[in-house]
């Protein structure tokens, strides 16, 4: 893990920072959404939500290293954290398999098309960021079928399919297109989650986080 002379972190650095606090999103607001949405008639409601975040998370990664190979590191570190909690008594593989999946899918997308949505706003943001989620979940979905995973999704019939295509990723470009006329980091917080102490803490707090709502 390398942190340059001036303070900006190489890619590995910047992708355990940003890689665990993903992870820990996923486990608890993303754990929270995914029963808010079963209490709520909002089908999809994490799935309208995480995405953009979790691409707030990679492109960060991206602008702390200056490096694109900190995206996919970003993601294997958040997939890593989900995981995990395989090994955790009373949680199996299919548990976070697919969650872990669709974290790889997600970095995979944004670090092929994520510098498409530098400096976006409005129409251009909405599409490009509904093209990235459309493309990542395509991915998942071929990824799924190919792969020895639990195929739930592939057997919910083509509607549950065309939600989960075409809604939650019009929701998501929807999201990503408000989210880019927010004010951000400041450089402030940015100089301080940039701090090298920060970077195993971050995938310490993930793996409790992961831990705590697999229990």
């Amino acid at each position: 893990m390398r942190f340059d002379t001036n303070g900006t972190p190489g890619p590995a650095a910047a992708a355990l920072v940003w890689g665990g606090l993903w992870g820990a999103a996923e486990a608890t607001l993303g754990f929270a959404l995914h029963l808010a949405g079963r209490l709520v008639p909002v089908p999809g409601l994490a799935g309208f939500l995480m995405f953009p975040l979790g691409l707030g998370f990679l492109l960060e990664a991206r602008r702390a290293s200056g490096s694109d190979a900190a995206v996919p590191l970003a993601a294997l570190t958040a997939a890593s954290v989900k995981a995990a909690s395989a090994l955790l008594p009373g949680v199996g593989w299919l548990f976070v398999g697919n969650p872990a999946l669709a974290i790889l899918a997600q970095g995979l997308a944004v670090y092929l098309g994520g510098s498409l949505l530098e400096g976006r706003r409005g129409a251009a943001a909405f599409g490009w960021g509904a093209a990235l989620a459309l493309s990542w979940r395509l991915a998942f979905l071929v990824l799924v079928f190919l792969l020895p995973m639990q195929k739930g999704i592939l057997r919910k019939g083509w509607p549950a399919l065309a939600w989960f295509l075409a809604a939650d990723s019009l929701a998501n470009g929807a999201v990503i297109a408000l989210a880019a006329y927010g004010p951000g980091l400041s450089d402030r917080a940015r100089r301080v989650l940039y701090r090298p102490a920060l970077a195993p803490l971050a995938v310490v707090l993930g793996l409790a986080a992961q831990a705590a709502a697999a229990l």
